[in-house]
């Protein structure tokens, strides 16, 4: 621990201490005189007797001794808690070592006077009355300057602090001391003078007028000046606690804290007041400190969720153009199912076409087998023509792999119906080359004679079949043509969701030209009725995989519809999903608001606050 340092005793405590110790000797002497205990030239002889001067010289050492070891003492204070409680729990027996030392005096001297009355012959020196002035002249006199002496002596050890445990004497008990001191002294002068031998022969009216009531007089103004040196040391005190208390209440921290001028209950309140300065000043410290940077902070915050409000209501404003996308595209996609479910039933019903012109075909291609069975001319052409009409089976499969939504299927399908529409074109330009054949074939059976005549039933039965053939052909063109216009129908209405449909693979028109290529082979050697049975199987061939293109086409038309349907679901899901962000958010900016508010409120507040500690001074 860093030493402290004690500051010097004022000059005050050694001057009190010797009047204190003096003055009651030397009124006692002045009241003896005065009583006519003895005279005045007796008294000088006693007092400055060989044996008066070295007791007082001896009484002078002890007291500055005393004195200067008390100062000593103190003057060792090193702040540590047990320096401080050791010199307060000695205080009491430092003044109460005075008083013992006034009293001693005061009942040691009068012997030592005696004595020298004795040498000096002085007749009128009563013992019991000079202890009775010797007393209390010290109850009276002394009193007064040890009071001064006390209070010169606590306001020294200012630096001491002072707690309610170092208590020893509460004030009632001091002012009673002083008071029952002071009244014993006043009895005690006011009574000796009836019991002095030199006063025998008055009479106590006498001995009252001349000598009791003077001695009262001065007593009680001696009384009054020492109780009011308490009141003055009182009043003085709550006067500068009063000052210190109206600078606290005024606001002002600015001040140092207050001295301890005293060991008493006004002591321990000063005390507590300086505890409760300290803290109150370095609560108002960190107020003002913290009130600063909690206003920097609710300006901070009110900036910020001023700007947290603005971006919550652009993402509401951002999720309600969401939610309108959403909700168009689920108008876009509920339109789509519904052209998806009306290709669908047309490609059922083409498919049911396909199966009964695949039948027919099956018995057409019977009986021209049967019939021209020796007709082989046309193979190799009707065997490329397989191999376009492959290609072209294998191009709408292409086709329906790349198609991922809807409207390319739509496309796709309007792309096969051209084809089977190709299809039974060649079929009723066979139907009528094969007419055309039989045709030949009776009139070469006429030119035969006899011979030629069951060739002619069979090309009449060839020209029926020819002819049925054609009919049906016209049917499913027809058919298909209507199936044509109520796909192109769909397509249109689709392109307006998705403008990426593109147009299916252009080996359509290769198989178109193939069949065109067909055509002519089959016009070049119309005179070969091999080509007859080729047309007939590569018709069936074609009929078969047109018959699976319509059934691949029928599933992956349910399909696509279904992965519409459930796109329309997830439409809807993701619709509410929206819906509830929306709510939420409206939420959250309600909430934003609040805080706002909330914000609003507590910069208010700490305003409030900032205005309220702004009244206090800390800081000089």
């Amino acid at each position: 621990m860093a030493e402290l340092k004690v500051p010097e005793p004022s000059k005050k405590i050694y001057a009190y201490c010797a009047l204190m110790c003096s003055m009651p000797a030397v009124y006692g002497a002045f009241f003896s005189v005065f009583c006519g205990l003895f005279s005045f030239g007796d008294f000088m002889k006693c007092a400055f007797s060989p044996l008066s001067m070295i007791y007082v010289v001896f009484f002078a050492a002890i007291v500055i001794l005393l004195q200067r070891g008390v100062v000593a003492k103190y003057s060792s204070y090193d702040g540590s808690e047990s320096s401080y409680d050791f010199l307060n729990n000695i205080y009491p027996l430092v003044v109460g070592a005075f008083i013992a030392v006034l009293l001693i005096n005061a009942i040691c001297y009068p012997f030592v006077f005696a004595s020298a009355a004795v040498r000096n012959n002085v007749t009128t020196f009563n013992l019991s009355s000079f202890i009775g002035i010797s007393i209390g002249s010290t109850f009276l006199i002394g009193l007064v300057f040890y009071i001064l002496w006390l209070e010169n002596m606590e306001a020294w050890l200012k630096f001491l602090p002072f707690m309610e445990k170092h208590l020893k004497m509460n004030l009632v008990s001091r002012f009673l001391l002083v008071n029952i001191f002071s009244a014993i002294g006043l009895v005690l002068l006011i009574i000796v003078p009836m019991f002095m031998s030199a006063n025998e022969d008055k009479t106590l009216k006498e001995i009252f007028t001349a000598y009791m009531l003077p001695a009262a007089v001065i007593g009680v103004l001696l009384n009054g000046m020492g109780f009011m040196t308490m009141v003055r040391s009182l009043t003085g005190r709550i006067q500068s606690i009063s000052v210190f208390a109206q600078k606290l209440a005024d606001g002002n921290y600015t001040m140092d804290v207050l001295e301890v001028r005293s060991r008493d209950e006004f002591g321990i309140l000063v005390h507590n007041m300086n505890i409760f300065f300290k803290a109150t000043k370095g609560l108002l410290d960190k107020v003002k400190s913290s009130v600063s940077t909690t206003k920097g902070f609710g300006e901070d915050l009110e900036t910020q969720m001023s700007d947290t409000a603005s971006s919550v209501q652009q993402i509401v404003a951002n999720i309600k153009d969401v939610k309108n996308l959403i909700e168009n595209h689920a108008a876009g996609v509920v339109n789509v199912s519904s052209a998806m479910e009306m290709i669908t039933r047309n490609i059922d019903m083409l498919n049911s076409s396909i199966e009964t012109q695949a039948a027919g075909v099956e018995q057409s291609s019977a009986a021209v087998r049967e019939m021209v069975a020796n007709i082989q001319s046309v193979t190799n052409i009707l065997s490329k023509n397989a191999d376009a009409v492959q290609k072209l089976g294998d191009a709408s499969d292409e086709g329906n792999r790349r198609v991922q939504d809807a409207v390319a299927m739509s496309d796709r399908i309007l792309s096969e119906s051209s084809g089977l529409l190709d299809a039974s074109a060649v079929i009723q330009n066979i139907a009528d080359q094969t007419n055309l054949l039989a045709m030949n074939a009776a009139i070469e059976a006429a030119h035969a004679g006899e011979a030629g005549k069951g060739f002619a039933v069979v090309a009449d039965e060839i020209r029926k079949l020819a002819e049925q053939s054609n009919a049906q052909g016209r049917k499913i063109s027809e058919s298909l043509q209507s199936l044509e216009e109520i796909i192109k129908g769909v397509s249109v209405s689709t392109k307006a969701l998705q403008t990426q449909f593109a147009v299916i693979f252009d080996l359509t028109q290769t198989v178109k030209t193939q069949e065109e290529v067909v055509m002519n082979a089959m016009n070049e050697q119309n005179a070969g009725s091999t080509q007859i049975i080729d047309a007939m199987r590569s018709i069936d061939d074609s009929t078969i995989s047109v018959k699976q293109g319509a059934s691949e086409m029928l599933t992956e038309g349910k399909t696509v519809g279904n992965e519409i349907h459930n796109l329309e679901k997830t439409t809807n899901s993701v619709a509410e999903f929206v819906e509830q962000m929306l709510a939420g958010t409206d939420r959250i900016v309600s909430l934003i608001d609040n805080g706002k508010e909330s914000t609003d409120k507590n910069y208010d507040a700490v305003k409030v606050l900032e205005d309220m500690t702004m009244k206090f001074k800390v800081k000089s």
